[in-house]
C-alpha cells in the first residue's frame, strides 16, 4: 500500500516539476512541449526507487507495507498519460468552443442557438487554429496547402488511442 502513495506524490512531484520547467522556459521566450518528457524519467525513477524498497523491506508484512510496485507503476503511469493528455489538449490555445458553450449557457441560463452562433467568428474557429498550429509547428502549409507536421504524428496517435479508450471520436 505503501508503494501506492509513494507513487501518487511522486506523481504529483512532476507535476510540479513539469509546471516549474514549462513555465520558467516560458518566462524565457521559449515554448517547449519536450517538458513533458519529464512524466517517462519520473516512471523509470518511481520503478527504480519501489523495487529497491521492496528488496530492502522483507519484515513485518501489514496492509501499509504489502509490497504493490508493479500495481503503484501502473497508477503511475495511468496518471502520467492523462496528465499529458490533458496538458497537449491545452497546449494547443485556448478554451474549446465546447467549453465556451457550456460557459456562457452556465452564466446566461438558456439561450437559442442562433445567440450561440453568433458568439464565434470564422477567424475565432479556423484561421486563428490554423496559425497557431503553424507558430506551434504542428502544421505546415505547402503550396497553399496544409500538411501535419513530423512533431504532431505521435501526438495525434496518443490522442487517437484515447480517443478509442473513450469509445469512438469526440468533438472539441
Amino acid at each position: 500500500m505503501i508503494n501506492l502513495v509513494i507513487s501518487f506524490i511522486w506523481f504529483i512531484a512532476t507535476v510540479f516539476l513539469h509546471i516549474a520547467l514549462h513555465r520558467l522556459l516560458e518566462n524565457r521566450g521559449v515554448s517547449n512541449f519536450k517538458t513533458i518528457l519529464l512524466f517517462p524519467l519520473g516512471f523509470i525513477v518511481n520503478i527504480l526507487f519501489l523495487f529497491n524498497i521492496q528488496n530492502t523491506t522483507t519484515v513485518n508484512r501489514n496492509f501499509w507495507n504489502l509490497p504493490l510496485p508493479i500495481n503503484a507503476s501502473i497508477l503511475y503511469g495511468l496518471l502520467s498519460w492523462f496528465y499529458i493528455i490533458y496538458f497537449a489538449s491545452s497546449y494547443f490555445g485556448e478554451i474549446s468552443p465546447s467549453a465556451r458553450i457550456i460557459l456562457l449557457l452556465q452564466e446566461k441560463g438558456t439561450l437559442p442557438a442562433d445567440i450561440i452562433k453568433a458568439q464565434f467568428t470564422d477567424h475565432e474557429l479556423v484561421e486563428k487554429r490554423l496559425e497557431d498550429l503553424i507558430n506551434g509547428q504542428f502544421i505546415d502549409k505547402k503550396n497553399g496547402r496544409y500538411v501535419i507536421a513530423s512533431k504532431a504524428k505521435l501526438m495525434v496517435k496518443i490522442i487517437d488511442i484515447y480517443r478509442w479508450m473513450l469509445g469512438g471520436d469526440s468533438g472539441g
